[in-house]
Order: C-alpha cells, then sequence, then structure tokens
C-alpha cells in the first residue's frame, strides 16, 4: 500500500480519540520551568514507546532535564526530526477559571497549560511516529521524534546540550517544531505563516559615569543624565529596513490584499517601501520588524542616596537582530546612536538564524496545507522569538516552525497567559497536516 493510500484509509475520528488519551495525561504532568523537572513527562513519552516495541534513547543532561529520541528506519536518509519541547511556562492559578493542569475537555476545547506551547504538538508528533510504526508505512527516510528540555529558559540542557553533545542520536537533515501557528481572521481568511528564520537575541549592558556630589550643588557630571540622554537616542533611532527575501515570499503570496500588487513589483520593492506596506497589516508591528533590528530598553538602575549626585548608572537592552547580523555590527550600530560617553558590554549574545525555502520539507508544508485547506495561504515569516531551531541550523539542519492550529482572533492569549487551551478540531486537522507533511518529506510510494 502506497503511503497516499493509506493516509486515505485511517479512520480519522479513532486517531483523534487516541490523540486525546495521550494528551489529557500527558497536561497533568506538571513540568513548569522554573524547576524545569520534565523527568516524569520523559518517563511517559518513553513508556508510550517501550509499550509497543520501539526503541528509546534518553539523554539526561542533569538531574531532571531529560531528553528523549526515537527513530524510525535508522540510517536512512534524508531524516525528518520532529522535535518538541516538555517544559512550560508558570501557570498561576488565580488567574484561571480551570486547573492549568488538569487537562480537561469542556465545550469543545482541551483545557490546559501546554495545549499550545508545546505539548499539544508533541503529543501529535508521538501518535504520529505510533501510527506509522504500526503500520510499518514504507519510508524512504527516517523519522526521528524528539522530546526536549528546558526550552522556556533557553534550551541550554535541551537542544543546546543536544546539538553540541548528541548531534548523532538527535539531529538530521530537516526539523519540524513550534515556531509560528495558523491563523483564522475575522473574515475567513486562513493562513499559514511558516517560521524559517528567527532573529538573533542579545543583550546588551550599558553603564555610564560621573562624580558623586551633593545634590544640593546640581552638577553636569551626572551619570543618571548621562545615561537619560543616550536612552533617549536610542528610542528615536530608527534602524535601517531591509529587503529580504523572506518579506518578498512573504508578500506575495498576499497580493490579493493589494490592488496592483504583482510578484514583479514586490521584486522591486526596497526595505522602505516594504515597510509602508507591511503598515496595512493588522498585527504591523510583527510584520514590519521582520524588516529591521529591534533595540528595548528593559531595565535601568542608578543613583546611590536621594542626596547623592549619582556616579554610576546602568541600563539593560533586549537586541533583536537580524540573520546576518554580527555581535560586532550590533554594538558598533548601538555605538553611533549612544554617543562615547556610554560603556557597552554583551551580557547575552545570539545571532540570527535561516533555513532556506527551496526545501522538500518546505514544499510539504505548502502542498499538505493546500491539500486539507485549500483556501489557505502558506508564507515563510521571521520571529522575533527564540525556539529551538536556533540550536540547530547552526549544525546544517534545515528548520522550520509550524504548529499546525488555525487560531481565531483572540486564542493565541493563552501562550504564556492564562486559560491557555486549543480546540478539539484543530487537534483532528492537525493531525492530518502533520501526517501529509511527514509522508510528503520521507513517504515512500
Amino acid at each position: 500500500m502506497t503511503w497516499s493510500k493509506w493516509l486515505d484509509s485511517l479512520r480519522w475520528p479513532k486517531v483523534g480519540e487516541e490523540l486525546l488519551d495521550i494528551l489529557c495525561p500527558y497536561l497533568r504532568i506538571d513540568t513548569t520551568n522554573p524547576p524545569g523537572d520534565v523527568a516524569a513527562a520523559a518517563g511517559y513519552l518513553q513508556a508510550a514507546l517501550e509499550r509497543e516495541g520501539l526503541p528509546v534513547t534518553r539523554l539526561d543532561a542533569a538531574a531532571g532535564q531529560a531528553n528523549l529520541a526515537a527513530t524510525l528506519n535508522p540510517g536512512r536518509e534524508p531524516c525528518l526530526v520532529l522535535a518538541h519541547h516538555m517544559d512550560v511556562v508558570p501557570a498561576v492559578r488565580e488567574n484561571w477559571s480551570f486547573d492549568p493542569f488538569g487537562g480537561e475537555c469542556r465545550d469543545g476545547f482541551l483545557l490546559g497549560r501546554g495545549t499550545l506551547d508545546m505539548k499539544g504538538f508533541g503529543a501529535m508528533q508521538l501518535l504520529a511516529f505510533l501510527l506509522l510504526a504500526r503500520a510499518e508505512v514504507p519510508l524512504a527516510g527516517s523519522l526521528r521524534l524528539l522530546a526536549t528540555a528546558d526550552e522556556e529558559v533557553g534550551g541550554i540542557d535541551g537542544a543546546k546540550w543536544l546539538a553540541e553533545n548528541h548531534f548523532d542520536e538527535a539531529g538530521g537533515d530537516y526539523l519540524l517544531t513550534e515556531g509560528s501557528f495558523g491563523n483564522l481572521t475575522p473574515a475567513g481568511r486562513i493562513y499559514y505563516p511558516t517560521q524559517v528564520a528567527e532573529k538573533g537575541v542579545s543583550t546588551v549592558k550599558l553603564v555610564t559615569r560621573g562624580k558623586a556630589a551633593h545634590a544640593s550643588s546640581p552638577s553636569d557630571d551626572n551619570a543618571v543624565v548621562r545615561m537619560a540622554a543616550a536612552l533617549s537616542r536610542l528610542a528615536v533611532h530608527s534602524p535601517a529596513r531591509q529587503a529580504t527575501d523572506i518579506v518578498r515570499t512573504f508578500l506575495k503570496a498576499v497580493t490579493w490584499r493589494f490592488p496592483g500588487l504583482t510578484p514583479e513589483k514586490v521584486d522591486a520593492m526596497d526595505g522602505e517601501t516594504m515597510h509602508e506596506l507591511l503598515g496595512s497589516f493588522k498585527e504591523s508591528k510583527r510584520a514590519q520588524v521582520m524588516l529591521r533590528n529591534t533595540y528595548t530598553v528593559t531595565i535601568v538602575k542608578g543613583g546611590v542616596a536621594e542626596n547623592v549626585v549619582p556616579p554610576y548608572c546602568e541600563a539593560m537592552v533586549d537586541c533583536r537582530t537580524l540573520p546576518g547580523v554580527s555581535s560586532d555590527e550590533l554594538l558598533e550600530e548601538l555605538a553611533s546612536v549612544l554617543g562615547p560617553e556610554v560603556e557597552m558590554s554583551l551580557a547575552k549574545e545570539s545571532t540570527g538564524t535561516e533555513s532556506p525555502l527551496d526545501t522538500p520539507l518546505y514544499r510539504a508544508i505548502e502542498e499538505t496545507v493546500r491539500s486539507v485547506r485549500p483556501e489557505a495561504y502558506v508564507m515563510p515569516i521571521l520571529t522575533p522569538g527564540g525556539t529551538d531551531c536556533k540550536h540547530f541550523r547552526p549544525r546544517g539542519v534545515v528548520c522550520y516552525g509550524l504548529v499546525p492550529f488555525e487560531l481565531a482572533e483572540g486564542e493565541d492569549a493563552g501562550i504564556h497567559g492564562a486559560d491557555e487551551k486549543v480546540s478539539i478540531e484543530n487537534l483532528k486537522r492537525g493531525m492530518k497536516i502533520l501526517l501529509g507533511i511527514i509522508l510528503r518529506t520521507i513517504g515512500k510510494d
């Protein structure tokens, strides 16, 4: 039986029931980070695989920091990795209208922390893996299931540690994880933005110095005043807007939104023109940041006493840089804005990462989404936040981020917020899309 015929033969109501049977108990395992102990969650996934006679590799970076890998058709190329993180962000119980770790179904939704970010997709990946293994579906390549620790605090004991120390067991040629969701607009339009790149995330520490003196005799040598002037310049600074290939492809996918816009006109656009065009989107700021670096002041500390001219002031700046921008280039741009009186140092640094679009996996995403949702628009995006992709892309892995749920307006508020939930309809449709993506990438007819 070919993979396409097998896919058509699946009893989808039964698949949906099994998915809930896997996901509900998974949600009830509290993997809040901090502390981020995911040992019980890894044990749960491991038991599900071993019950069906599937070998599992457990890779624990530290106590409680568990990682799990299992592979179908090992040694075959290409290798497609389905990755998700087991940890979740904290849930303040009094802010929720239901138990964040209850894992209950109500009114067509599955409720709980992790339904969207990202145990829901993890359960789908596990079930896809099990279904393919049971049916012995012919695969041209290998399929790897990867569950990681501590993504919510940087993936130091998860994806980063795996990529650096256990790449043979955890890596592959292609990787699919989080990074974006489908979007269902009030007008009925359906978008499937797919994360193909993410910005570098760095923190720069700024320091200004002055001379301590009595506050009764105001001094020009005031570190806080000096810092305030520098930060005011940063606040009005407008970084150069770059016309990237990602934004070009994004705009070509939605030319229908703009009367008279053609792919040829998009090809001729510069960054400023793209910026103006993206401003018409409802979430224009989120779209426009794909064109430029951003700098946000997050912490300012200064002064020693109410009656002392402050000799020292420091500030922290969150910096999100486009792929290709180095740390040296970041500091050079900041220095040109802040001036020579401000000392700078990198407190944390990472550079942006990007994957090509012309790949079997990206084409599989496009073809599968359109086969299930013919009216949907699929386009690449660059995200300002970080995912586990940033640890695998430098190793040559083609990584994309797409959780195939179609979230209506406001449904994404539960991500890192209260009352996180996902519709059962999204889970069932998402399973069809995920299996289609896998089989179009590594299936063998």
